[in-house]
Formats: C-alpha cells, sequence, structure tokens
C-alpha cells in the first residue's frame, strides 16, 4: 500500500514537471529525476503535509467560488489569431480561446499566456470545463500559499501581489536563488535543487540541477523542515515557470 501511494505521487509530481516543460537530459538524468520525486514525496508522506502539492486540494475547491486573480490581464474578447501566433495549434485553438475568456485572462504573466494555457487544456485530457477548473484552483492556491512572500526571502527585483500574481514586466525574470530571509537560509543549507544559469541550446529549456544523493530525508522529517523545504521547492518551481 505505502509503495502505490508513492507510485501515485511520483505520477503527479512527474506530470507536473512535464507541465513546466522542464528539460532532464539523457536516461541517467531523468532516472535521478524519478528518484527524486520518491525522495521528495517520501518526505511529505512521512509529514502528511501531502496537500501543499496538490494544485487540486480541498482547499483550492472550498475557494474556487472566489474567482480568478488574473483579471487585471482581462480583454474584451480572446483574438483565436493571437492564439495560433503565439505557439497553439490550430486544431486546439478555439478551445484554448474559449478556455481563456471562460478564466478571464489574456496576457503575458506566464500563467495568462496562451501556452500555459494549452498546457491546463492538456492536463485535463483537452475538456475545457475541467481545464478551468484547475486553473482556478491554481490561482487559488497561489494566493492561498502566499507565493510573494516565498519569493520575497530571496534576492531580485521580482515583486508580486498578494494574489501571486507579479506586479513589475513579466518579458524579464531577475530573481535569483540567494536567501536573504532566515527561512530561506536554513533552507539553502538543506535543499538539493537548483537552476543552472545556462539553457538548452535547441529549445531554451531550463536546465536544473538536482543533487539527490545529498538529501537525508529521514532527517529533514526529524528536525522539522519539511514545511521549510516545501516553501524553498514552491520558489524553484516558480524560478522554472518564470524562466521558461
Amino acid at each position: 500500500k505505502y509503495i502505490r501511494r508513492v507510485q501515485t505521487l511520483c505520477s503527479l509530481m512527474a506530470r507536473s514537471c512535464s507541465f513546466l516543460h522542464v528539460r532532464m537530459r539523457g536516461r541517467r538524468c531523468r532516472n535521478y529525476a524519478v528518484l527524486m520525486y520518491i525522495v521528495l514525496l517520501n518526505v511529505v508522506i512521512q509529514s502528511g503535509n501531502f496537500g501543499l502539492f496538490c494544485i487540486g486540494s480541498a482547499s483550492g475547491r472550498r475557494l474556487l467560488s472566489r474567482g480568478n486573480t488574473c483579471t487585471r490581464l482581462r480583454l474584451e474578447a480572446v483574438d483565436i489569431n493571437g492564439v495560433v501566433a503565439a505557439g497553439v495549434p490550430e486544431a486546439d485553438a478555439e478551445d484554448v480561446a474559449l478556455l481563456a475568456d471562460l478564466v478571464g485572462v489574456n496576457g503575458s504573466e506566464p500563467l495568462c499566456d496562451p501556452l500555459s494555457l494549452l498546457r491546463f487544456y492538456n492536463c485535463r485530457s483537452k475538456k475545457v470545463g475541467a481545464a478551468a477548473a484547475m486553473y482556478q484552483e491554481t490561482m487559488t492556491w497561489r494566493a492561498e500559499f502566499g507565493i510573494k512572500g516565498i519569493m520575497a526571502g530571496y534576492s531580485g527585483s521580482e515583486e508580486y501581489n498578494e494574489d501571486g500574481m507579479r506586479l513589475n514586466d513579466v518579458r524579464s525574470w531577475n530573481w535569483q536563488p540567494h536567501p536573504v530571509s532566515a527561512e530561506a537560509q536554513l533552507a539553502r543549507r538543506f535543499a538539493i535543487f537548483n537552476r543552472l544559469n545556462a539553457k538548452a541550446a535547441d529549445d531554451g529549456a531550463p536546465i536544473l540541477l538536482w543533487r539527490v544523493g545529498a538529501i537525508d530525508y529521514p532527517g529533514i522529517v526529524r528536525e522539522g523542515l519539511v514545511d521549510v523545504l516545501i516553501r524553498a521547492f514552491v520558489a524553484h518551481l516558480e524560478d522554472i515557470m518564470q524562466t521558461s
């Protein structure tokens, strides 16, 4: 039963990595990625904090009625030609435009642009209604979890609103994983994930460095560092998304 739980949670994390379009090169690197999922998920299982990783968590469903937090980027109508120009396949462009209209977004913020909406659409088997619900839950989770405070714990000039959306120019990304808060400094001592400055030559995807062999997950649970490292990992995932 325990192994089945790990496999299920590992599958969820693998899909999230695909959602973010992270490049993991080589069979050995992919194997390390899978091992990293298992390590992290063991930490979460032992601590009982799995809900923090769930985009569609119960807390997200409870606040679904609050609505979308990207309405500042709303347009009167979604331009299907613009959706195609952004890179969405023509066969999916109409549905993605409908999804944008349902959640009320259209813009360059990474969670509002057509390609990111396409990811939500694909993650829900190309069902517009389910993709819209997933998007709303994601926005609610970002506001609840406190993305603004987490990202402020590291150096950089990026500013966030309380709802987890960026306030400054989304066309650039100057955030750096250099801790300035006490919690971020503590997490830095034990975190084993980082992003290299270089990008993949063919498509510009982020390249990650995960030192899987260096983690002591029983010790992390024992010392009560699970929540600290979860927040650090969220900052890492946000960095990946914004860099992409």
